[in-house]
């Protein structure tokens, strides 16, 4: 009974911020039978956890990948910068910062953001040598995307997504071969890869 009592004090605005990041997941990883209801899903559950308490800032962070992936960069933006108010130390703020940035056309900030997102987590997961290759790439500075991209394939070498990225930066640098090389490589783990 009195573990009963205390469930009721737990705040709900988290449950929702938590609710939304999920289907967000199901969305970003493509998880979900119906992507689209499942990011606008998770969409109405964080904008619910920020009305009801607008210092949630799980909810405002959930809320800066939806607007990521709704392409409203701006909104996007404005949460991430939010989320980073309330806890100045969220590594995981600061790497969701960085990919808004990233595709908003601003990959010299995102650098510089995934650099303070590489201190605060040093044990960084592999992903984040993604957003900053990606980055790289942006900007032209393929050469330095093929060697972060090359440190993601020492913790992950079954990533597609890595070996496409891989295989373009190549491209750009005239390297047919190594190019022609990551591409089989995305072709063998995901044969319907597009």
């Amino acid at each position: 009974e009195r573990f009963r009592s205390h469930l009721r004090f737990q705040s709900p605005h988290r449950a929702h911020a938590g609710i939304g990041f999920a289907h967000i997941n199901d969305y970003v990883n493509g998880w979900s039978d119906d992507p689209e209801r499942s990011l606008e899903m998770g969409i109405a559950a964080a904008e619910r956890a920020i009305q009801m308490d607008d210092n949630e800032m799980q909810g405002h962070f959930s809320l800066a990948v939806g607007m990521l992936f709704r392409r409203e960069h701006d909104k996007a933006l404005d949460k991430a910068r939010r989320c980073l108010a309330m806890a100045p130390n969220s590594a995981e703020g600061h790497m969701v910062l960085a990919n808004i940035l990233n595709y908003s056309g601003r990959a010299e900030e995102a650098i510089t953001v995934l650099e303070s997102y590489r201190r605060l987590d040093p044990h960084h997961p592999d992903l984040a040598l993604y957003f900053l290759a990606d980055a790289e790439a942006s900007i032209g500075r393929f050469e330095a995307a093929v060697e972060t991209l090359k440190l993601r394939l020492e913790r992950n070498p079954n990533s597609e997504t890595t070996y496409a990225l891989l295989a373009a930066c190549y491209g750009h640098l005239g390297q047919v071969d190594e190019s022609r090389a990551a591409w089989a490589e995305v072709m063998r783990l995901a044969p319907h890869y597009s």
